[in-house]
């Protein structure tokens, strides 16, 4: 498996600049996944109006969204451990609170092993670090 790194870090960062932009919006926010990208496509647009070159950045946000590529399947991949691991956190310090919804739901769309790997071991709450 041939990874591009470089792009694969660029590819996560122009995800969560366009989050920064939209919100961080989430299912449970009522948004379509058509309104979300649309959202998100314009903040990143105006926010990187300026920017020299912004169309490879624009071009690696919408491979992010497509998810064919190796690299948007593991960006994809580590936004979602990083959101159970949001939860996790979340869980240990509020333990009255059940947060299974977020860490099961993340754990669905994860398919890459090593992902998954980290995820198991945080999942039985271990620090891997």
């Amino acid at each position: 498996m041939e990874v591009d790194t470089l792009k694969l870090i660029k590819m996560a960062l122009v995800h969560d600049v366009a989050e920064a932009v939209a919100g961080d919006i989430t299912p449970h926010d009522g948004v379509t996944r058509e309104e979300k990208s649309r959202k998100e496509e314009r903040g990143l647009e105006e926010l990187l109006g300026s920017v020299k070159n912004n169309e490879q950045y624009i071009a690696l946000w919408k491979e992010y969204e497509e998810g064919n590529t190796l690299e948007s399947k593991i960006a994809r991949n580590i936004d979602k451990l990083e959101m159970a691991l949001q939860a996790i956190e979340y869980q240990n310090t509020y333990p009255d609170k059940n947060l299974s919804e977020f860490i099961d739901g993340a754990r669905k769309h994860m398919e890459i092993p090593e992902v998954l790997a980290i995820f198991e071991i945080l999942r039985k709450g271990k620090n891997p670090f």
